[in-house]
């Protein structure tokens, strides 16, 4: 994330809220980038992009007010592979003061922002196929159900308890008698971090919920972490365990290894098993190869799928 800071050359009669600086506070981030995956002979080539940008003004009482801006998209480049053009987009007006922050409109989820999620074998596109079984599922449904215009709002609020950070949110299905809530805790030190969270499903009859437990810390050139899933519903979000773990070659270069285990019905269980190289340089730009095994059924007689990718972050 990054931060600017513009002056503010003109401002009308202010209110309580009023302006007790003469500077806007502006902080982004982003990614874009294009990946290949290649199987058994076929190949399919993806956009993928992200973009959040958060606009704070100071006021004489202490708190800020703001907005955060963001958007998601996936696109085919060469075929329909029934994901192509998925978009979600978010937004949402902010206040942060001694208490915390709180995010009205369709802020993004707190289980996305508090748990590690790596990208299998290197590639964000295997990562929205399994996003189901981890903790980001805001994320996983927004994108999937903004093919059917159907939009998500709600509120939340970031917050902090002695050295325990907190999050929670209740987000609404518009259109449908359906909400999603979730909450996180997270406590972090200097080599290690633990994340506790949960989410709640509920559509009349019909309520479902999920429990996440993250695990994760470094120590020399070595990282790594466990993320546990365990759902009352194994079609909505099966249980799952994903142990991922790398070794930072230097600074730009790190080899990824990952194991991810889903248990899609309590006598069936699928696992993939995930290996990527990554050079970063220190101007945003990237490149990755990974390989993992197919699970999916679209590499038939070639049980693995090799992807690379190119972008660069901001």
């Amino acid at each position: 994330m990054r931060t600017i800071a513009l002056a503010i050359t003109a401002l009308g009669p202010t209110t309580a809220f009023a302006m007790a600086q003469d500077k806007v506070q502006i902080t982004y981030s982003g990614m874009v980038s294009v990946e290949r995956l290649s199987y058994g002979g076929y190949s399919e080539t993806w956009a993928h992009s992200t973009g959040d940008v958060g606009l704070r003004w100071p006021t004489s009482s202490g708190a800020k007010i703001g907005v955060n801006l963001g958007v998601e998209t996936f696109h085919s480049l060469d075929y329909d592979y029934g994901l192509d053009g998925l978009t979600a987009y978010y937004a949402a007006a902010v206040l942060e003061n001694r208490f915390g922050k709180i995010s009205v409109g369709m802020p993004h989820g707190v289980m996305g922002d508090y748990f590690t999620v790596p990208a299998i074998g290197g590639t964000y596109l295997s990562q929205l196929t399994t996003n189901y079984g981890g903790p980001d599922f805001l994320r996983y449904v927004k994108l999937l159900l903004g093919q059917d215009y159907v939009e998500m709002t709600g509120v939340r609020y970031d917050g902090k308890i002695g050295q325990i950070d907190i999050g929670a949110s209740v987000n609404k299905f518009n259109g449908y008698s359906a909400n999603l809530k979730e909450v996180v805790a997270h406590y972090a030190r200097q080599d290690w971090s633990v994340s506790l969270g949960a989410s709640f499903f509920d559509q009349g009859d019909y309520v479902s919920h999920s429990t996440n437990l993250e695990v994760q810390g470094r120590k020399g050139k070595m990282s790594g972490g466990i993320i546990l899933t365990k759902s009352d519903d194994y079609f909505l979000e099966p249980d799952s365990t994903l142990a991922f773990v790398s070794y930072h070659i230097n600074d730009q270069i790190k080899l990824n290894a990952q194991v991810t285990r889903f248990e899609e019905m309590k006598s069936e269980a699928q696992t993939i098993y995930a290996i990527d190289l990554s050079y970063t340089h220190p101007s945003g730009g990237f490149i990755s190869a990974g390989v993992f095994n197919d699970i999916w059924g679209n590499a038939d007689n070639d049980t693995h799928i090799v992807d690379v990718a190119v972008g660069y972050k901001f």
